[in-house]
């Protein structure tokens, strides 16, 4: 009896609990097509939602064929529920028989579980077909929503979530987009038509909230204004190019603009895809025009490889990328292969091609900031400009052919190899820059400058051969920077200067025959050298210009002082200064560092031009003899001039057209100057500290002063 009892309540207990949890699924049956009220679509999604459990739309609308349902409102669901289009009678797959026409039709929001299979809705201009906001696990598939404004808006979190086999083509704005923050997590976008979606501006899968989708692949963004945007994906992630057999492969063909935008991301992969063939080149819209992939802010893990970018305007376009992969692409016959406006900090090019380039932009153009971890093995061969280099510390580019880092090939480069800006420490030594040369017509050797460096400190540029250019190096305010036994030999510039120079050293280069009326060695900036020393300027026109120095020394050859270099066969002028203070130049014998050829007679040739010198500079004990002028000066103060040989000069000895306030004229010899010049011509203005013990015997003029007071 006490056993019979307990079993019956046993029993009793089993049954309660069984009502209690299990919730069992309704299935309800649209059978009108009226926008509310029973029997509609509107109202099964009202009964759904105020169940629990995952309840079941069905259809069968009488009437036959296609059904519309004109939705004068919007419809939401809010819990789980299988709406399933292709029960209603006639269905066939990819054409739905019923459909939903509107304004933003159906909003799906803080739920789970929802399915929605086999649907059209077509709204009016701007509409949103769907509305998914805050929905994790749920699957979209078979619908047709295309000519919507947007197919799927997705707000807020994404999680795990299918789209698939959905029609979003024709859609005037984003086909698919996400908003308001939220992830995309292990979200699947799978095998949807997203052709055409020809909105400006737009992008066919645009996914601006973070997170790593669980699958891109088998879309088709043919026709469309841009492809794909993916920011914050974070976990690895990999798109293959169409028939590799890869991950996430899909279809472009004839996009308008751009293939990929990516933002943020970290651990991507990019390879195998042939861009060419996905951007359209029709009449008005070529490739030559076209930046197919934008790439921002992404880091470590992001690996871009063997993909054909070649023929673009820009074949990447990046911003901020840090410790990316760029390998094996070709960006053959852009107009820049790689254009980077943000840090690329450990970043590797490696055995890219870059062959052709066809602007003034350097085709590896590395405008931004931070160091690269490699730019070797790529091909440069045929370009305009080959690399642009800003903001990298201690960064060494080896000759072709030596075997050192970051080694790479140049062959019949058209105008510039390298254009460097606010290096530290960059060390560039050994190369044969002529031998990298076209030099065809359009691009004379002669006529370019190979090598452009502005703020660089502590570079080291060494050993190089760079002659027969029009300027060797063109710099602008480059610090403590060593540049040493190069060979500038025969250009119309060796080295030219816009801006700082101050603590350079230029030391035993080969400055010879430089051929134009600028310095070989043209500082004419501001600043005062370490050292230019052991420097040969032999057979120049102008040997050396120095501007803004402080306290610097000029050692006349062969006196073993600092600041020594070789001068032999000088055309014109050995020193043209201006604004330096404490300069010194004494003990020089000018005349015998001269050609004194034809074209080039000494008895026309000016050695020295002063102008705007000042305290300090002492020329002392100079032979300046037999020349046109020996000193041609403007706007010199408190400078001596002292037991200088000015003998015989046919126009003057020292010639100054501006201040010659407090200077000191001592004990200098301007005998025999003959000419309708004065020997020391003063005829600018100031007051000179003395004009004392000089020798003007024999002169035609002796002295002109002017503007003196007192």
């Amino acid at each position: 009896m006490k056993t019979a009892t307990l079993k019956r309540l046993s029993l009793l207990l089993i049954v309660n609990f069984l009502m209690t949890t299990v919730v069992l699924s309704a299935t309800f049956t649209v059978t009108t097509n009226a926008s509310s009220g029973a029997g509609s679509f509107a109202q099964a999604v009202i009964d759904a939602n105020s169940l629990a459990g995952t309840d079941n739309i069905v259809f069968n609308i009488p009437g036959g064929g296609a059904q519309t349902i004109a939705q004068t409102t919007q419809i939401v669901v809010s819990s789980a529920m299988n709406i399933d289009g292709s029960t209603q009678p006639g269905y066939v797959y990819g054409t739905a028989m019923v459909k939903i026409t509107g304004n933003s039709m159906l909003r799906v929001q803080n739920t789970t579980g929802v399915t929605i299979n086999g649907l059209e809705l077509s709204g009016v201009v701007n509409s949103r077909a769907i509305i998914v906001s805050n929905v994790q696990s749920s699957t979209f598939s078979n619908n047709k929503l295309n000519n919507n404004a947007t197919a799927f808006s997705l707000e807020s979190n994404q999680t795990n979530n299918t789209f698939s086999n959905n029609d979003c083509s024709g859609s005037t704005s984003n086909a698919i987009i996400t908003s308001n923050g939220g992830t995309v997590n292990g979200t699947s976008f799978t095998n949807n038509n997203l052709t055409n979606c020809i909105g400006s501006n737009t992008y066919a899968l645009r996914l601006e909230t973070s997170g790593t989708p669980a699958a891109i692949s088998g879309n088709d963004f043919s026709n469309s204004y841009s492809g794909i945007l993916l920011n914050g994906s974070t976990s690895a992630f990999t798109f293959s190019g169409a028939g590799t057999g890869g991950p996430n492969e899909n279809i472009f063909s004839n996009i308008s603009q751009i293939v990929f935008n990516i933002n943020g991301c970290n651990n991507l992969t990019i390879n195998n895809i042939d861009f060419t063939t996905s951007v359209s080149n029709v009449v008005g819209g070529t490739r030559i025009g076209k930046n197919p992939f934008y790439l921002t802010s992404c880091n470590t893990g992001t690996v871009i490889s063997n993909n054909n970018l070649s023929g673009f305007n820009t074949g990447i376009s990046a911003n901020n990328n840090q410790n990316c992969v760029f390998s094996n692409n070709d960006f053959k016959g852009n107009n820049i292969g790689f254009n980077s406006q943000g840090s690329h900090n450990g970043c590797s090019f490696i055995n890219n091609d870059f062959r052709n380039s066809k602007s003034n932009n350097a085709t590896l153009n590395l405008t931004g900031s931070g160091t690269p971890a490699a730019i070797s093995g790529n091909n440069f061969s045929r370009s305009i400009v080959a690399i642009t280099l800003n903001g990298s510390n201690a960064f060494t580019f080896s000759a072709p052919g030596s075997g050192g880092p970051n080694e790479n090939i140049f062959a019949n480069i058209r105008a510039i190899i390298f254009n460097m800006s606010s290096c530290t420490g960059l060390n560039v030594s050994n190369w044969n820059f002529p031998a990298l040369f076209a030099d065809t017509i359009g691009y004379l050797r002669k006529d370019q400058n190979p090598f452009y460096m502005t703020s660089c400190n502590s570079a080291v540029i060494s050993n190089n051969i760079l002659s027969g250019f029009n300027t060797g190096i063109s710099v602008n305010n480059n610090q403590n920077c060593l540049y040493s036994n190069n060979d500038f030999k025969g250009n119309n510039i060796g080295y030219n200067s816009q801006g700082s120079h101050n603590g350079c050293s230029f030391i035993n280069n080969d400055f010879r025959n430089n051929k134009s009326n600028t310095a070989a060695l043209n500082l004419t900036g501001s600043g005062t050298p370490a050292a230019i020393s052991g420097n040969n300027f032999s057979r120049c026109i102008v040997a050396i210009t120095l501007n803004g120095s402080n306290a610097f020394t000029f050692s006349p050859p062969g006196s073993g002082g600092p600041n020594e270099n070789i001068f032999v066969n000088i055309r014109s002028v050995v020193f043209q200064f201006s604004s330096c203070s404490g300069l010194n130049v004494s003990n020089w014998n000018f005349p015998t560092l001269f050609a004194d050829t034809i074209g080039y007679s000494r008895k026309d040739q000016v050695p020295i031009y002063m102008t705007n010198c000042g305290t300090g500079t002492v020329f002392n004990n100079n032979i300046l003899s037999g020349f046109n002028v020996g000193i041609q000066a403007n706007g010199n103060q408190s400078c001596l001039f002292s037991n200088n040989d000015f003998k015989g000069n046919i126009f003057s000895g020292y010639n100054s057209q501006g201040s010659h306030n407090n200077c000191s004229f001592v004990n200098n010899d301007f005998r025999f100057i003959r000419s309708n010049g004065e020997a020391l011509s003063l005829r600018g203005n100031g007051t000179p500290a003395s004009i004392s013990g000089n020798d003007f015997t024999g002169c035609n003029r002796a002295i002109a002063l002017v503007g003196s007071g007192a």
